[in-house]
């Protein structure tokens, strides 16, 4: 799944991967098999450098301690090299639920409802995909032949899986969908591929380079039918609602009536860009690379000597470089957008209500380090408003996070969360000082991020999960 990538992402990579070769440890992995201890307290970050203006990551007035982590709801699935484990967000009661000797785990992927853990087994002489019952521990495997999955999407109603494989005959990739009791079913080829679910529906709506946005029915599989021509410049699409699609092509940001075809720009770009769309489908975080921030409607001058601005409120310093990487939040339904005072977003990721949104971007305390900003929007009814609020610690991400998942967060963003089920809390894999592992940073709460657990990749379950049955390996 080897796409375009932002070319400030690139130099972002090439500066991290420097950092981390001039002695930042990448962290310390379990060996496969060994289950760590099922209790083991969390442990506070070393401290970084001073901020300025009040403490780095928190938000005014609240008490300051690891132990709040014990009252976030949801479990942690973190791969630790080949190795997959389940936890809970203060790294307690952590149970390895892989089995080494069937193939490395990747991919981690829960069920919308919690109900169910797939991950990917990547061993050449039987690729499968692994399906986890939560409640029970009862395991299902679907051989995918004849590669393993390398991206893993499950549809809302938690019955049905889609998921992406290197087509080896072909090249390019395949995409595969699989039902309760059922076999793995090709639905579409090419390259690059991206996909999403429909709300309801058996569904699917895909973005191919040779065949454009085309709609695609799984029951039994059907299509597609063409929404728009191919194009050059694309990332992941997403469905509005029943009847509407938001896409990307070279120059615009559009909607799409996949009844009528008919297409309605929603914002100028000056080329392709990447987007999220918020859980309650109604606020669209999108980038606009170049120093042109003009939407439909709206007018920014942006003078064409800027220079960089430091800021510092309490929030961690940052910079602000009018019209370089510009974020901008669109809202669907007013129309109202606003522009994030932020320079360089490199990914970002919508809490589970929308209200806010976690924004990758570095830090001016080291180039090789960077933040999970939070932006919030403003009081429900009024205006869009909003701003930033809060961040993490400064880090480097750990290798598995910057080479296969943040380069492709438009398409994640569909399917994984960092973000605990109530919206106040944030996990990530990296490393902070000389401490690697599995960080979670409760906004408010936790003045620095708390390393709960080795790990190289966390995404946290969107609803509170409770195991009832065993749910290590046999």
């Amino acid at each position: 799944m080897r796409r375009k990538i932002w070319m400030v992402w690139a130099l972002g990579l090439l500066v991290m991967a420097a950092a981390c070769t001039t002695g930042t440890d990448q962290g310390s992995a379990s060996e496969p098999g060994a289950e760590p201890p099922e209790s083991s307290p969390p442990q506070t970050s070393p401290p970084e450098e001073e901020v300025p203006g009040g403490d780095e990551g928190s938000l005014p007035g609240g008490p300051v301690g690891a132990e709040a982590l014990l009252e976030l709801e949801g479990r942690l699935a973190v791969t630790t090299g080949d190795q997959l484990a389940v936890m809970n967000p203060s790294g307690s009661e952590r149970e390895v639920v892989s089995d080494p000797e069937v193939g490395a785990a990747t991919q981690p992927t829960w069920s919308l409802d919690g109900t169910f853990l797939a991950w990917a087994l990547t061993d050449p002489a039987r690729p499968e995909i692994e399906r986890l019952t939560i409640e029970t521990g009862e395991r299902v495997q679907v051989p995918t032949g004849p590669s393993p999955p390398i991206y893993l999407q499950w549809h809302d109603d938690s019955t049905r899986l889609g998921f992406l494989q290197n087509d080896v005959a072909n090249g390019g990739l395949t995409l595969r969908t699989v039902e309760e009791g059922g076999r793995a079913v090709v639905v579409s080829r090419g390259a690059p591929l991206y996909f999403s679910w429909h709300p309801e529906t058996a569904a699917l709506v895909t973005h191919v380079f040779a065949d454009g946005v085309d709609i695609i029915d799984v029951t039994p599989v059907q299509g597609p039918s063409p929404l728009f021509e191919p194009e050059l410049a694309f990332t992941a699409p997403a469905w509005i609602d029943d009847s509407s699609v938001l896409a990307a092509r070279p120059g615009s940001l559009v909607r799409i009536d996949v009844d009528t075809g008919r297409t309605t720009e929603l914002a100028d770009l000056a080329s392709g860009t990447e987007f999220v769309l918020d859980p309650t489908r109604r606020l669209v975080a999108y980038v606009v690379p170049d120093s042109d921030i003009r939407s439909i409607g709206r007018s920014y001058a942006v003078p064409t000597d800027a220079v960089p601005t430091e800021i510092n409120d309490g929030f961690g310093a940052r910079q602000i470089v009018p019209g370089q990487q510009a974020l901008r939040i669109l809202d669907l339904e007013s129309g109202a957008d606003v522009v994030v005072d932020l320079a360089t977003p490199l990914a970002w990721e919508w809490s589970p209500d929308g209200s806010r949104l976690a924004i990758l971007a570095p830090s001016t305390f080291g180039q090789e380090r960077l933040r999970w900003y939070v932006w919030q929007r403003g009081a429900e009814g009024g205006p869009l408003g909003g701003g930033i609020v809060a961040a993490s610690s400064g880090f480097v991400p750990s290798e598995v996070d910057r080479t296969v998942y943040l380069p492709f967060f438009a398409q994640y963003a569909q399917s994984h969360t960092r973000w605990s089920p109530g919206g106040e809390a944030l996990a990530f894999a990296g490393t902070i000082n000389e401490s690697s592992g599995v960080f979670v940073h409760v906004f408010g709460v936790t003045p620095q991020s708390v390393l709960v657990g080795d790990g190289d990749f966390v995404t946290w379950s969107r609803v509170d999960v409770t195991s009832g049955g065993r749910t290590s390996p046999a």
